[in-house]
Protein backbone atom coordinates (compact mmCIF):
# COMPACT_ATOMS: atom_id res chain seq x y z
CA UNK A 1 0.00 0.00 0.00
CA UNK A 2 1.31 3.35 -0.57
CA UNK A 3 0.80 6.34 1.17
CA UNK A 4 1.42 9.94 0.05
CA UNK A 5 1.30 12.98 2.91
CA UNK A 6 1.44 16.25 2.38
CA UNK A 7 2.20 19.01 4.16
CA UNK A 8 2.12 22.35 5.12
CA UNK A 9 5.66 23.08 5.26
CA UNK A 10 9.09 21.37 4.89
CA UNK A 11 9.89 21.93 7.67
CA UNK A 12 6.98 19.07 8.83
CA UNK A 13 7.50 16.80 6.63
CA UNK A 14 11.41 16.55 7.38
CA UNK A 15 10.42 15.84 11.30
CA UNK A 16 7.48 13.27 10.48
CA UNK A 17 9.54 11.59 7.65
CA UNK A 18 13.01 11.58 10.96
CA UNK A 19 10.21 10.38 13.02
CA UNK A 20 9.73 7.39 10.75
CA UNK A 21 13.13 6.57 9.86
CA UNK A 22 15.50 6.38 12.68
CA UNK A 23 19.18 6.38 10.04
CA UNK A 24 19.54 7.54 6.69
CA UNK A 25 19.16 10.64 4.41
CA UNK A 26 16.02 12.21 3.74
CA UNK A 27 15.99 11.81 0.12
CA UNK A 28 16.17 7.68 -0.36
CA UNK A 29 13.56 5.35 0.01
CA UNK A 30 14.84 3.50 3.03
CA UNK A 31 13.87 -0.14 4.64
CA UNK A 32 12.42 -0.14 7.60
CA UNK A 33 11.13 -3.70 8.49
CA UNK A 34 8.02 -3.79 5.86
CA UNK A 35 7.78 -0.06 5.22
CA UNK A 36 10.14 2.11 2.45
CA UNK A 37 9.56 6.16 3.14
CA UNK A 38 11.28 8.86 0.42
CA UNK A 39 10.17 12.47 1.36
CA UNK A 40 10.22 15.25 -1.92
CA UNK A 41 9.70 18.85 -0.56
CA UNK A 42 6.67 18.79 1.74
CA UNK A 43 5.52 15.03 0.69
CA UNK A 44 6.12 12.10 2.20
CA UNK A 45 5.19 8.41 0.64
CA UNK A 46 5.07 5.43 3.01
CA UNK A 47 5.23 2.76 0.91
CA UNK A 48 4.11 -0.41 2.94
CA UNK A 49 4.26 -4.31 2.29
CA UNK A 50 6.19 -7.59 1.18
CA UNK A 51 8.26 -5.31 -1.41
CA UNK A 52 11.73 -6.55 -2.48
CA UNK A 53 14.11 -3.38 -2.09
CA UNK A 54 14.32 -3.16 -5.86
CA UNK A 55 10.65 -2.87 -6.56
CA UNK A 56 10.36 -0.32 -3.81
CA UNK A 57 12.90 1.66 -5.02
CA UNK A 58 10.90 1.09 -8.53
CA UNK A 59 7.95 2.53 -7.11
CA UNK A 60 8.86 5.42 -4.43
CA UNK A 61 11.60 6.80 -7.33
CA UNK A 62 9.17 8.93 -9.24
CA UNK A 63 8.36 10.74 -6.19
CA UNK A 64 9.37 14.45 -6.90
CA UNK A 65 8.16 17.75 -6.01
CA UNK A 66 8.51 20.69 -7.76
CA UNK A 67 8.28 24.23 -6.70
CA UNK A 68 6.30 26.97 -8.73
CA UNK A 69 5.32 30.58 -8.27
CA UNK A 70 2.62 32.33 -9.36
CA UNK A 71 2.47 35.81 -9.56
CA UNK A 72 -1.23 37.69 -9.33
CA UNK A 73 -0.70 41.15 -10.81
CA UNK A 74 -4.44 41.72 -11.04
CA UNK A 75 -7.74 40.46 -10.95
CA UNK A 76 -9.19 41.19 -14.22
CA UNK A 77 -5.66 40.31 -15.87
CA UNK A 78 -6.63 41.88 -20.03
CA UNK A 79 -2.57 40.71 -21.42
CA UNK A 80 -1.66 43.70 -19.37
CA UNK A 81 -1.87 46.45 -21.65
CA UNK A 82 -0.56 48.99 -21.17
CA UNK A 83 -0.15 52.32 -22.88
CA UNK A 84 3.32 54.77 -22.12
CA UNK A 85 3.58 52.29 -18.76
CA UNK A 86 0.32 53.03 -17.28
CA UNK A 87 -1.97 49.95 -17.57
CA UNK A 88 -5.31 51.07 -20.14
CA UNK A 89 -7.75 50.45 -17.39
CA UNK A 90 -6.51 53.78 -15.58
CA UNK A 91 -6.30 55.60 -18.90
CA UNK A 92 -9.64 54.69 -19.44
CA UNK A 93 -10.86 55.96 -16.13
CA UNK A 94 -8.80 59.55 -16.67
CA UNK A 95 -10.26 59.91 -20.25
CA UNK A 96 -13.69 59.51 -18.90
CA UNK A 97 -13.27 61.56 -15.56
CA UNK A 98 -11.86 64.38 -18.31
CA UNK A 99 -14.81 64.09 -21.11
CA UNK A 100 -17.18 64.20 -18.30
CA UNK A 101 -15.54 67.45 -17.05
CA UNK A 102 -15.54 69.08 -20.75
CA UNK A 103 -18.89 67.84 -20.65
CA UNK A 104 -19.90 69.65 -17.59
CA UNK A 105 -17.93 72.69 -18.71
CA UNK A 106 -20.04 72.91 -22.05
CA UNK A 107 -23.32 73.04 -20.47
CA UNK A 108 -22.36 75.42 -18.09
CA UNK A 109 -21.30 77.68 -21.05
CA UNK A 110 -24.21 76.21 -22.94
CA UNK A 111 -26.81 77.46 -20.03
CA UNK A 112 -24.60 80.80 -19.57
CA UNK A 113 -25.22 82.54 -22.87
CA UNK A 114 -28.58 81.33 -22.94
CA UNK A 115 -29.67 82.99 -19.86
CA UNK A 116 -27.83 86.25 -21.21
CA UNK A 117 -30.10 85.96 -24.46
CA UNK A 118 -32.94 85.85 -22.41
CA UNK A 119 -32.39 88.17 -20.65
CA UNK A 120 -31.85 90.54 -24.07
CA UNK A 121 -34.46 88.97 -25.59
CA UNK A 122 -36.59 89.92 -22.30
CA UNK A 123 -35.12 93.52 -22.63
CA UNK A 124 -37.00 93.98 -26.00
CA UNK A 125 -39.95 92.51 -25.05
CA UNK A 126 -40.93 93.66 -22.08
CA UNK A 127 -38.66 96.88 -20.78
CA UNK A 128 -38.70 97.35 -17.18
CA UNK A 129 -39.09 94.03 -16.29
CA UNK A 130 -38.15 92.25 -12.82
CA UNK A 131 -34.48 92.07 -13.91
CA UNK A 132 -33.88 94.47 -15.80
CA UNK A 133 -35.12 97.34 -13.26
CA UNK A 134 -32.35 100.06 -13.08
CA UNK A 135 -32.12 99.68 -8.55
CA UNK A 136 -31.22 95.78 -9.67
CA UNK A 137 -28.75 96.44 -12.43
CA UNK A 138 -27.25 99.48 -11.67
CA UNK A 139 -23.59 99.38 -11.03
CA UNK A 140 -21.59 99.84 -7.61
CA UNK A 141 -18.69 102.21 -8.15
CA UNK A 142 -15.93 101.73 -5.53
CA UNK A 143 -13.74 105.32 -6.65
CA UNK A 144 -10.52 103.62 -5.10
CA UNK A 145 -8.27 106.27 -6.85
CA UNK A 146 -9.93 109.08 -6.28
CA UNK A 147 -8.04 109.08 -2.52
CA UNK A 148 -9.47 109.29 1.18
CA UNK A 149 -12.72 110.43 1.52
CA UNK A 150 -12.32 113.11 4.38
CA UNK A 151 -14.62 112.07 7.44
CA UNK A 152 -17.75 113.85 7.91
CA UNK A 153 -17.73 116.06 11.07
CA UNK A 154 -19.72 116.09 13.85
CA UNK A 155 -21.69 118.68 13.16
CA UNK A 156 -22.31 117.47 9.81
CA UNK A 157 -23.93 114.11 10.75
CA UNK A 158 -26.00 116.36 13.32
CA UNK A 159 -27.17 117.86 10.70
CA UNK A 160 -28.00 115.58 7.90
CA UNK A 161 -29.66 113.58 10.93
CA UNK A 162 -32.00 116.93 11.61
CA UNK A 163 -32.90 117.60 7.83
CA UNK A 164 -33.78 113.61 7.08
Amino acid sequence: MLSLIGFPTNQAAESYFDGLSASGSPGDAKETGRKYIKRAGPIVGVLQGGFAPASANEILQPLKYTYSVTWIYSKNDRNSATFWGVPVGILGTVVRSLMLTALLCGLSLILGVGMAMFRVFLRGYAPNNFLDRPERTEMIRLRLNDGPVPPISSSRKAGMNHNS
